[in-house]
């Protein structure tokens, strides 16, 4: 499916996460959760999640935004945080998304980091859902508009 320009844009919100990931990212390495001060993202937090990634493959969740289960009613936060895992997992680069949801637009960004002694990969998430009127000029109801997309981003 072709994405419009519309689509592939990154919200406020999520330009605003991955500025600061990149502002952290040391030079061909991923960011230590010790380098992300959660104050600089304040304004975010009630979307913002950290996974961590086990030795044997299972995710678990360490830090849920407040404002996940009221975005996402009837969805499992494991549904919600496997948008965009495999990609991940396989670049250990950026990915973004969206999808259409009965509330809105859901716009997801993934962003990989790893444990303060380096032996365990984490998943910084942020997911936002925007009202449809925020996504003026594009044709047809979301869900004719959108599937569930994603792309990789630069590191």
């Amino acid at each position: 499916m072709t994405e419009s320009r519309e689509q592939t844009k990154l919200t406020e919100s999520q330009s605003a996460i991955l500025s600061y990931w990149r502002s952290v990212t040391p030079e061909g390495r991923l960011p230590k959760r010790g380098d992300l001060d959660p104050g600089a993202i304040v304004r975010y937090l009630g979307g913002v999640s950290i996974l961590e990634l086990s030795e044997t493959g299972q995710v678990n969740s360490r830090v849920t935004g407040s404002r996940l289960g009221h975005a996402f009613p009837g969805e499992t936060l494991s549904t919600l945080y496997a948008l965009g895992l495999t990609a991940l997992l396989e670049a250990a680069k950026p990915v973004r998304g969206v999808r259409s949801t009965k509330r809105g637009i859901h716009h997801w960004l993934r962003l990989p980091m790893v444990s303060d002694c380096g032996a365990r990969l984490l998943i910084l998430c942020y997911d936002e859902v925007l009202p449809v009127r925020q996504n003026r000029g594009q044709e047809g109801t979301p869900s004719e508009r959108l599937s569930t997309q994603f792309e990789r981003l630069a590191a």
